[in-house]
């Protein structure tokens, strides 16, 4: 199976060294790799180009100069290749030798619409990255509530077999062709009106509606300087967090006709009446905000629906 490998990039030349290296000592290297540089600023690309032909590692790049966003970016990248598999990269991570092949591996098995290893936490100073013991991400877990989220407590043993999970996170995952093509109104990876924010979630749902496995491999390991997490959300710029509410909006609208979602109502109303509330209460223009893009925005949400209801088992 071909694999393509994609890195979308935003002010981020920072990390590429590091990221690169880690790109150039992986034990399997049948792959193409596609950049995609979204900084304004021309000194940044030039850095990025930089580090890229010091690398050695052969790469496609994508010259367009508007900033679209993580789904946007990678949507993009999505486009230019026709590989049956794409390992989509963080610039604020980097992998261990055998994440490539240990994640390749899974997908012999038919079955498997996606996999990502276990992502560990690091810190970014001094010019590279400091490895942590504290594990970001195992994959994601849909709670009764329908809220969706990391899994991050499950003892990891380098040599245990994968672990089926709800989906995988945005973090380094990896992404059958088919599977994600099979899922989606109009054949596209991410819908790039999420910018950034939930789009990993929304992939999660339709893989998982429509059949295929999501996997968690123990072989495959990283490191990721994680940005925002749930704890740090009045750390987030008023952006983050309205992009945050208004895509999860949109995953509610456009899956709720699923039959997990359906089955969980009696839970899921009341949590988002009290979760509205408290946005309502803590950020009332972002809330408004949210509700009207929403608003405007329920025809493809209900294509998207009537669709899943169509297509997913």
């Amino acid at each position: 199976m071909t694999l393509a490998v994609q890195l979308v990039l935003y002010r981020g030349s920072s990390y590429l060294p590091s990221l690169l290296d880690s790109l150039q000592s992986q034990s399997d290297c049948n792959w193409t790799l596609f950049v995609r540089d979204q900084s304004e600023d021309i000194a940044e690309r030039a850095h990025t180009h930089q580090y890229l032909e010091m690398s050695g590692l052969p790469y496609v790049w994508d010259e367009t100069f508007d900033n679209r966003g993580f789904s946007g970016g990678h949507q993009r990248l999505f486009t230019r290749h026709d590989a049956d598999l794409v390992l989509l990269l963080n610039q604020d991570a980097i992998l261990g030798v055998e994440y490539i092949h240990a994640l390749r591996e899974a997908f012999v098995d038919q079955s498997v619409g996606a996999a990502a290893g276990v992502i560990f936490k690091a810190q970014y100073k001094d010019g590279r990255f400091h490895a942590l013991d504290e594990i970001d991400s195992q994959g994601l877990v849909c709670r009764r509530t329908h809220k969706v989220e990391d899994l991050k407590n499950v003892e990891h043993k380098f040599d245990s077999t994968p672990l089926e999970v709800f989906g995988v996170s945005g973090c380094l995952p990896m992404y059958r062709r088919q599977a994600v093509e099979a899922t989606s109104v109009d054949g596209t990876l991410f819908d790039a009106r999420y910018f950034m924010y939930k789009e990993d979630v929304d992939l999660a749902y339709r893989l998982k509606g429509g059949g295929w496995r999501a996997l968690t491999v123990p072989r495959a390991i990283a490191w990721h300087q994680r940005t925002f997490s749930m704890r740090q959300r009045f750390a987030q710029t008023d952006r983050a967090r309205f992009e945050s509410y208004r895509n999860h909006l949109w995953n509610l609208v456009s899956h709720g006709a699923s039959r997990s979602v359906r089955g969980d109502l009696w839970v899921v109303i009341p949590y988002e009446m009290i979760k509205a509330l408290f946005v309502m209460l803590t950020a009332p223009r972002l809330w408004w905000r949210a509700i009207k893009e929403t608003h405007d925005m329920l025809p493809e949400l209900k294509k998207k629906r009537i669709f899943y209801e169509r297509t997913h088992a």
